[in-house]
């Protein structure tokens, strides 16, 4: 996913890629996939999901959102929360999104809330997101570490 969104995350007109990212980013948790499913890759199974995004949509806020996007980078930014549910691969979407409201100009500041203790062992906690950067950051393939180094930035300027 890195290599398809780097090049686009400080694009405003990229907004609903990375809403829509972040909000289908929940798919991946395996326990929704039907046991049996033919599912060749990681990366082909969340392209699958992607591409069915809007038809399963029930209503689609995403111009409104986008809308009040643009009136934060036109006050030069402002603070974003996140509600974070969970660790793994939906965490790292969500950071996705959140690097794209940094990048853009639309926060200054994005706020992650996350869970204070597990309800559930997927749950995501404040440690999560130091650890999904650092694993990210010692990964094969340089566009991760390049999202990790973008990341780190992030917390270490209190973007983020």
């Amino acid at each position: 996913l890195a290599p398809r969104v780097l090049p686009v995350v400080a694009s405003a007109d990229a907004s609903a890629l990375f809403l829509s990212i972040a909000l289908w980013g929940n798919r991946m948790d395996l326990s929704l996939w039907p046991a049996g499913s033919n599912v060749a890759s990681i990366a082909g199974a969340f392209q699958a999901v992607l591409d069915a995004a809007t038809e399963q949509l029930l209503a689609d806020d995403t111009s409104a959102v986008e809308e009040q996007l643009a009136s934060l980078r036109a006050r030069g930014g402002g603070v974003v929360d996140l509600i974070v549910d969970n660790a793994g691969f939906e965490l790292c979407t969500d950071m996705l999104l959140a690097d794209h409201l940094v990048a853009s100009g639309a926060a200054k500041e994005v706020r992650f809330r996350v869970k204070h203790h597990p309800t559930f062992v997927s749950d995501a906690l404040d440690a999560d997101v130091r650890e999904h950067i650092e694993t990210l950051a010692n990964a094969e393939g340089g566009e991760s570490a390049k999202l990790a180094s973008r990341w780190r930035e992030h917390l270490k300027t209190g973007a983020w």
